[in-house]
């Protein structure tokens, strides 16, 4: 036998077998080599076997294996519960969301939309009788309404929405202006016919 062929044996045959086979012995016994190859492997069998016994717990195995299953399916079903409280939170969230911010912010934007407010405008030309003609299809919301300053002061006082109040400043600005030709023509003397 030679040194390939012996530590092929002791590097595949258990322990046992090495030492007792005789023709692997008589070669390891003689070779150097083989020699501390082979008590290399004895004392780490031994120092393995030990750590073995040192280790070796009184639980039946088939309770260590039952136990770690349980525990691997509790930690799944934490898993899958928490991706589930996931979801619901995220759902609750959006429901609320949806169902109650989104409106209030609704109402409350109707709400300032709807708040009225009362301005008393100056009339530069038109009457206040002629300005309410003006005004009157614009001014429809609830509570909306115009009023008629008497002479000799030339104003209407208007309580309306800020939209419908942008829309009565816009007709007033375009009709009540001494420039423009509705008013120009009242201003003109009226001519004699020659």
């Amino acid at each position: 036998m030679n040194c390939q062929t012996c530590l092929a044996t002791v590097s595949t045959a258990p322990l046992a077998e090495i030492l007792t086979d005789e023709v692997t012995r008589a070669h390891w016994e003689e070779c150097e080599n083989c020699s501390r190859v082979v008590s290399l492997i004895t004392s780490g069998e031994r120092d393995l076997a030990a750590v073995l016994a040192h280790t070796v717990t009184r639980t039946p195995v088939t309770q260590t294996a039952e136990t770690a299953i349980a525990s691997s399916k509790r930690r799944r079903a934490k898993r899958v519960l928490s991706g589930v409280a996931t979801i619901l939170l995220a759902g609750g969230a959006w429901i609320i969301w949806a169902q109650v911010i989104v409106p209030g912010m609704r109402a409350s934007a109707d709400i300032s939309a709807r708040r009225q407010k009362t301005e008393t405008l100056d009339l530069e030309c038109l009457s206040p009788e002629q300005a309410g003609e003006l005004i009157s299809p614009y001014v429809r919301s609830d509570g909306s309404a115009y009023y008629l300053v008497r002479a000799p002061i030339q104003a209407i006082t208007v309580r309306a929405t800020p939209n419908e109040l942008k829309t009565v400043h816009s007709v007033l600005e375009r009709f009540d202006n001494a420039a423009a030709a509705s008013c120009a023509v009242n201003i003109l003397p009226a001519r004699k016919k020659p």
